[in-house]
């Protein structure tokens, strides 16, 4: 087995031979990545897994290190600053001409979360209000609408430590709220007004068959506001002193666009965290940390969690009998419950990440290595319910970070804190099995995977010049290539990526 004494350049070679040979093209497709969680677009077909061969160099002659491939994808990120965080768009061909995406102005010390929604039309973000204490649950989630240049306050009180998830057609938001003892995922649906110049994508003509009803972001089409033998003809108008109306049927309240779907005492769920959505179209994935004397982290899901998903349980719905304007209306059901699928550790478990085909997630716990506690990857099969340990043999010891997948699906990536002689490089880890493979290690500290691009071209890495998590040192954001390559993208102050997205 190759081990992590090798050379820098024969671990690079060896990495790039093994990626040639194993013939890596990934799907581009859009991606988002949330920090915790993902709402990324969907890739329109799966990825072919990898075959890989790990080689050592002494086998063969070492080839030149190619140039890094060239992708049209670009990187978002998020600078913060004291008052104002600025929102960036870069191509990594050229990574000093930044583009521009938005401005947040915040309250002073007190960074924003922010997500781009998947069609670069919106970003949702969360700040806190001047005189907040606690960012938990004083939150405010704002929507700035980039074609209109416009920024609306949709909720009060939610969890800044969520930055937003959107679903990959941009029509619905998460966020998290805690209210009281209570934690509480919200559903917003997405109501877009139309920029200058821009025109309303007509409604379907109704057929005369039987149909699933389509979704409808805003108002009902104006044939069906009121049924024709409702209206009143103008000789039906009342004079001036007389002060009673017709009696009409009442016109249904709009409906309110945030929607509690999950909520619970802390008593028996610390915190929901959404982490993306299953490959049925339907289902949210979301981590349950267990509050009580069970303790825990475990995976569930919960449904109706997509547009196409609320259509056609809408659709499937009988209509609510009308109640006469005396009477109360009933009382407002309790969110249900999501679906338990598998135990993910007795502790509480981190960096979570959802596999491309939608069926594996990867994430951290603790295990006593030599006597001390350090994190290690797991990976969760969701369709068998079962957890397995990653293999870390090669890797330094110490703590393991953010095992995040390749865009073909059978690699994981996997930080490592530097060891006495050597920078932490990032290792390329087959969850089939097999001996890992070894980005280019940093001039400095050690890098925390954070996004693939889609076609698997480049990993965007956060670099720390420390040496342990009690020193953690600067940090930067930059872009490494499986050929060798490394892209420094921003430095100097903090820097979070939201993900990647394809050319305006």
């Amino acid at each position: 087995m190759t081990t992590r004494a090798e050379s820098v350049p024969g671990r690079q070679a060896r990495l790039f031979e093994s990626l040639r040979i194993a013939g890596i093209v990934a799907a581009a497709s859009t991606v988002v990545l949330v920090f915790s969680t993902c709402g990324g677009s969907e890739p329109s077909e799966q990825t072919p897994a990898l075959s890989i061969e790990v080689r050592s160099p002494r086998e063969e002659t070492i080839p030149p290190t190619p140039p890094p491939g060239d992708t049209s994808f670009r990187i978002v990120f998020q600078e913060s600053g004291g008052t104002e965080d600025k929102i960036w768009r870069v191509s990594p061909s050229n990574p000093t001409n930044r583009e521009p995406v938005a401005t947040i102005k915040h309250r002073d010390g007190w960074s924003v979360k922010a997500s781009l929604s998947p069609d670069s039309r919106s970003i949702a973000y969360i700040a806190v209000p001047d005189g907040a204490t606690d960012g938990s649950y004083q939150g405010e989630l704002f929507m700035m609408d980039l074609k209109r240049q416009e920024t609306e306050l949709v909720y009060r009180g939610v969890d800044l430590r969520f930055r937003p998830m959107w679903t990959s057609d941009s029509k619905l938001l998460y966020v998290r709220r805690l209210f009281g003892m209570e934690t509480l995922i919200l559903q917003i649906k997405v109501i877009r007004k139309l920029a200058p110049g821009e025109t309303a994508t007509p409604s379907p003509s109704p057929s005369p068959t039987p149909t699933a009803t389509p979704f409808v972001e805003e108002t009902l089409p104006p044939e069906e506001t009121i049924p024709p033998e409702e209206t009143f003809p103008p000789e039906e108008t009342f004079p001036p002193e007389q002060t009673e109306t017709p009696s009409a049927t009442p016109t249904p309240a709009p409906e309110d666009p945030v929607k509690t779907v999950l909520q619970a005492h802390m008593g028996s769920v610390l915190t929901f965290i959404p982490v993306g959505f299953a490959d049925d179209g339907k289902s949210m994935y979301l981590i349950q940390v267990q509050g009580g004397t069970g303790g825990g982290t475990l995976v569930a899901s919960y449904a109706p969690a997509t547009a196409q998903a609320l259509a056609e349980e809408k659709a499937k719905a009988t209509p609510e009998p009308t109640l006469p304007p005396d009477q109360p209306p009933p009382p407002t059901p309790r969110p249900a419950q999501a679906n338990f699928i598998v135990k993910l550790s007795d502790q509480i478990a981190r960096d979570y990440d959802l596999s491309p085909d939608k069926k594996h997630l990867s994430y951290l716990a603790q295990e006593i290595v030599n006597g001390e506690f350090v994190l290690r990857p797991y990976t969760a099969d969701l369709a068998a319910k079962t957890i397995t340990p990653v293999s870390t043999d090669g890797l330094p010891p110490g703590d393991h970070f953010r095992p995040i997948w390749h865009p073909g699906g059978s690699l994981l990536a996997v930080g490592s804190l530097p060891t006495a002689i050597e920078a932490g490089a990032v290792a390329l880890i087959p969850v089939g099995g097999g001996g890992p493979g070894f980005l280019p290690a940093p001039e400095r500290g050690f890098d925390v995977p954070t996004a693939w691009a889609p076609d698997g071209s480049l990993l965007a890495v956060t670099n720390y010049s420390g040496d342990s998590l009690a020193n953690v040192g600067s940090s930067r954001i930059d872009l490494v290539a499986p050929t060798g390559q490394r892209i420094v993208l921003a430095e100097g102050t903090q820097f979070e990526v939201v993900g990647w997205f394809p050319p305006p």
